[in-house]
């Protein structure tokens, strides 16, 4: 279960002196979250959605990474999405944390019962008000995904049958992710 930390004032900067200790520490307006590491149903999908996304996204010079990764979209905001893509001209060798958030094409968060209601609430307001393209929100145990954008707008609630689509550049071909093979045998 994430669990709030007494409420002090961090920096992301203070992050860096957090141990390596195998849990998420992540900052959102000051206040520090901890979470354990993912179960396996949780890297399974993330491993998929990876798979996926990787050889669509290199050709289009797009850059996807998976956690850990740090995202800095303020000295007292810094968070570790599951899955990142940005535009790779951003990418720089031995880098480990992107600034602006703005940057990002997507952040993809796959609930857990202990960051659900950080994934659907600080986060989505966050990504979605730095002005991150798209923010997918995976729910394993409803087999959804639901896609926001910039202002907090849901485009679209995905479900089995159904065909998710990512289309990060303007006229190239979209990416068409086929739902019930994406959370097949996930649990």
């Amino acid at each position: 279960m994430a669990m709030r930390a007494p409420k002090v004032p961090r920096t992301a900067d203070d992050l860096d002196a957090l141990p390596a200790d195998g849990k998420r520490y992540e900052l959102i307006d000051g206040e520090l979250f901890v979470s354990a590491a993912p179960a396996v149903a949780h890297q399974r999908m993330l491993l998929r959605l990876a798979m996926q996304l990787f050889p669509f996204a290199e050709p289009l010079g797009i850059e996807v990474a998976v956690a850990p990764v740090d995202v800095r979209a303020s000295i007292v905001t810094q968070v570790e999405p599951d899955l990142l893509a940005l535009p790779r001209r951003h990418v720089e060798r031995g880098r480990t944390r992107w600034e602006p958030m703005s940057l990002l094409l997507l952040a993809v968060e796959i609930l857990s019962p202990s960051t659900a209601a950080v994934d659907r609430g600080q986060k989505r307001q966050l990504y979605t008000s730095a002005g991150v393209d798209q923010y997918w929100i995976v729910d394993l145990d409803a087999c959804t995904v639901e896609v926001w954008r910039p202002g907090s707008t849901l485009v679209h609630v995905y479900t089995v049958g159904d065909a998710l689509r990512w289309q990060p550049v303007a006229g190239a071909e979209a990416l068409e992710i086929d739902m019930a093979a994406l959370f097949e045998d996930v649990q």
